[in-house]
């Protein structure tokens, strides 16, 4: 799963959206694609759902591209505007998981890991069911 946290009022986001939408169609089969319009989120605002992806992803900045694996544990997360080849190569790497669980401690490598906010991936996330 690739989460995508965007704002309609981010340029960088903007900017990424077409390489997404690209990767979407070519991947989409091996990567789901969620996004996340976080343009109205503020702390105190008491949308719960949103205040709990945002906490969950510890999303500081934006975009923020949280690359999570079948058994749930996320990898690493790419912020800011990331260039075209970066992310292609990580979705590249992500849609050849093809197992749910890894039963290993060693989690397969992006080639681009810009941010590890997760812990070296070894906390899972817990994603909603409908994911």
């Amino acid at each position: 799963v690739l989460v995508d946290f965007s704002a309609t009022w981010c340029v960088e986001c903007l900017q990424m959206a077409p390489t997404l939408r690209d990767l979407e169609q070519q991947y989409g089969t091996s990567v789901e694609f969620v996004t996340l319009d976080v343009s109205q989120w503020t702390a105190d605002a008491g949308d719960k759902e949103l205040d709990w992806w945002i906490r969950e992803f510890r999303v500081d900045g934006l975009p923020h591209l949280a690359f999570v694996m079948p058994d749930r544990r996320c990898i690493t997360a790419l912020i800011g505007n990331v260039p075209a080849d970066v992310l292609r190569a990580n979705v590249e790497a992500l849609a050849q998981i093809k197992t749910r669980t890894i039963n290993t401690e060693e989690l397969p490598a992006l080639p681009y890991i810009m941010l590890d906010a997760f812990d070296n991936g070894k906390r899972r996330v817990q994603l909603p069911p409908q994911l």
